[in-house]
């Protein structure tokens, strides 16, 4: 790199990053709170027909909060976000849907309350991708 002007310093540095390439995805990200280590295996509870699959997932990077997941996981895939130690698998599940809080700050608010619409819906949530 050219630094003829002397702007670099030994001892700087940056933090970058760097977008998908053309006709790469985003990284699918999912709340830490969904990995499952047990056996000695990574692994999120995905639901399936009704039923938890333990599925075993390649973690890429750790952000705190959301992890990334490298292959594993599809984008849509329904997943438990809270596991204990009783979610086993096979287990019968019943959804209660979400949304994460960037889809609610997406959706328009409504003008006026209509009172067949107070009661929540349920929607899918959705792994950052």
């Amino acid at each position: 790199m050219d630094n003829r002007s002397g702007k670099l310093v030994p001892g700087m540095y940056a933090v970058v990053t760097f977008p998908p390439g053309p006709g790469g995805r985003q990284p699918l990200m999912v709340s830490g709170d969904a990995v499952v280590i047990r056996n000695d295996r990574t692994t999120i509870a995905k639901v399936v027909d009704g039923r938890v699959h333990l599925q075993p997932v390649t973690i890429g990077r750790d952000f705190g909060g959301v992890v990334e997941i490298l292959t594993g996981l599809q984008v849509g895939d329904v997943i438990v976000t809270n596991v204990t130690d009783d979610v086993v698998e096979g287990a019968e599940v019943q959804l209660h849907f979400t949304k994460a809080p960037e889809q609610e700050e997406q959706e328009p608010q409504p003008h006026q309350s209509d009172p067949s619409q107070d009661s929540p819906k349920p929607s899918q949530s959705e792994s950052k991708s």
